[in-house]
């Protein structure tokens, strides 16, 4: 049966208003920019998108993390606090309304939306046919490359494309992409015994400044890709009374005061020598926070970073056995061997 779209759908959406309750209790815009390649961020995984740079959706599943990262609370208290601020359905476990809209409205100013710019080509094989593993550009180098084989080409398209051209592309990474994050928070509503805003500002503030600091946009965030830092000076508006005690935590350390930055973030977000359970879910409390060498900038850092984890996962000595041909040998961890177990018990 074909349906059509109701004529009040039809029309141009309203902008979004401060709640019927007031006005919003923040509103605060961000100036960011990504000091490392982005890898994906569109509607299509691993490929960037060329109309929309970065999704709202990304950014806010990301913010809610870190959100949870920075609580200091029971379970039950914290899918409490996390409905009432991000919303959610379902609620009726809490002895509270069935549903609740979100008190957080995000939106996205692109600033710039960079280059997007090939990661590496696929050359071809003593046969004529494109190899499965790329050959990187220079800037990333091997180690960058080890964090980036989802780029390559599946094998289905490396056999469709034409053999007569030389090489054959990868999919690209995002250069240089800078955009304004506005953040506004609804006056409080919602479940009833909610923390008060001034509560949920503070708890808020410090998941914004986890994504400056921790976070950032795109996939393989934890291979370092799209981190993010203000951009070069600028500041966070919309502070107001707060300006003096978070601008400073917002802004890139100064490398003189890391240590007095660092011990600052760590009284707020606890030490991993605090008596306290750590909670049982992903939290930068009680985490241990490492300093390495110096590097000259994000992308030596980048590429520091990614090699030290290739080396863990696959360096020969460390991550793999001696090998006795070119070829590097068997992995020391456990997951190869057990691969291989299963063939052999399913083999007849």
């Amino acid at each position: 049966m074909r349906r059509y779209l109701p004529d009040a759908l039809k029309k141009n959406p309203e902008p979004p208003t401060a709640s019927a309750s007031g006005e919003f209790v923040l509103d605060l815009r961000i100036p960011l920019q990504c000091i490392t390649p982005v890898f994906g961020g569109g509607v299509e995984t691993r490929i960037p998108d060329q109309v929309e740079a970065l999704r709202i959706p990304g950014l806010r599943g990301g913010l809610r993390a870190l959100w949870r990262a920075v609580m200091d609370c029971g379970e039950d208290d914290l899918f409490r606090r996390e409905a009432a601020l991000f919303g959610g359905v379902s609620l009726g476990v809490l002895r509270g309304p069935d549903a609740l809209r979100s008190r957080l409205v995000l939106s996205v100013t692109v600033d710039d939306s960079g280059k997007c710019e090939v990661a590496g080509v696929h050359l071809k094989g003593p046969r004529g046919d494109f190899k499965a593993l790329p050959q990187w550009d220079r800037r990333l180098g091997q180690d960058l490359g080890y964090a980036l084989f989802p780029l390559q080409l599946k094998e289905a398209d490396r056999k469709a494309a034409d053999r007569k051209q030389p090489s054959l592309a990868t999919h690209e990474l995002r250069y240089g992409l800078r955009f304004t994050l506005r953040v506004r928070l609804r006056a409080r509503s919602g479940l009833p015994g909610g923390a008060p805003d001034a509560q949920v500002i503070e708890e808020l503030l410090w998941a914004l400044c986890a994504l400056v600091h921790f976070g950032g946009v795109g996939a393989r965030q934890s291979r370092g890709f799209g981190a993010l830092s203000l951009q070069e000076d600028q500041i966070v508006t919309g502070l107001d009374a707060l300006e003096a005690t978070w601008q400073p935590r917002f802004a890139p350390p100064d490398r003189d005061r890391l240590n007095n930055w660092l011990l600052g973030l760590g009284m707020a977000l606890g030490t991993a020598a605090d008596e306290a359970r750590p909670p049982p879910w992903a939290s930068l409390r009680h985490a241990r926070l490492y300093l390495g060498p110096a590097a000259r900038s994000a992308d030596d850092a980048h590429a520091l970073l990614v090699g030290l984890l290739r080396q863990f996962r696959q360096g020969v000595g460390m991550g793999r056995e001696e090998g006795r041909t070119k070829r590097e040998g068997v992995s020391r961890w456990p997951e190869g061997q057990v691969l291989r177990a299963l063939r052999e018990a399913d083999a007849p």
